[in-house]
């Protein structure tokens, strides 16, 4: 810990914001990373335990957490009395819904592309440091220009470090994400098969 506060020291005032949304950053992509996680299994133990077919009471199929945008989209078309009616509301469901799910994955995309170019911002901070040494005491003593030098290092080093895993839990979390939006395309279609053998059923009775 001592060295990591040493570093932040040494790297100058731009180790702030590079720290703060380094911080900031992951904390978005744990919750993100559970958020997934989350919803994937509660909407495969919803469709494990069976979508509602022409013979079943649909009130007794109504989800137990209605906290889970999937569920909310197929239940919403399981509901309807006609496959017309079951595709526009999952529809309207689906465009309320996913935004929803796809929140704060820009977020981790900009930080991720942010903190590089702190790093270099702080590399410039740190070479004009250097070169004002230079300006009032000339180049004779090397020890006074290491510290400008060093930020411009430090600084550069830590915000690449900090990007390069943001791309890839980027790349993870949006690739969770359309795999969830998969799914529940894949769903819906079932749901309107549901919903046109339940309309038949009425039909002959």
């Amino acid at each position: 810990m001592q060295a990591l506060i040493n570093l932040i020291l040494n790297g100058g005032a731009v180790m702030i914001p590079i720290a703060g949304l380094s911080v900031a950053g992951f904390a978005l992509c744990i919750d993100r990373w559970f958020y997934y996680y989350r919803i994937k299994r509660e909407a495969l133990k919803f469709l494990r335990s069976g979508l509602v077919t022409p013979d079943d009471d649909m009130s007794a199929k109504q989800p137990e957490n209605e906290n889970n945008p999937i569920i909310r989209i197929l239940n919403s078309g399981i509901l309807c009395s006609s496959v017309e009616d079951a595709e526009s509301v999952m529809k309207e469901t689906a465009i309320e819904e996913i935004p929803g799910m796809e929140r704060g994955l820009s977020t981790i995309a900009i930080i991720g592309s942010t903190l590089p170019m702190l790093g270099l911002l702080g590399t410039v901070v740190g070479m004009i440091e250097t070169f004002d040494t230079i300006a009032i005491h000339g180049v004779g003593d090397p020890t006074l220009l290491s510290g400008g030098i060093s930020q411009a290092l430090i600084t550069t080093e830590s915000g690449l470090v900090m990007a390069i895993p943001f791309l890839f839990i980027h790349n993870h979390l949006v690739n969770s994400f359309n795999h969830l939006v998969s799914l529940m395309e894949k769903e819906a279609s079932r749901v309107l098969k549901i919903v046109k053998g339940r309309i038949s059923v009425d039909e002959r009775d």
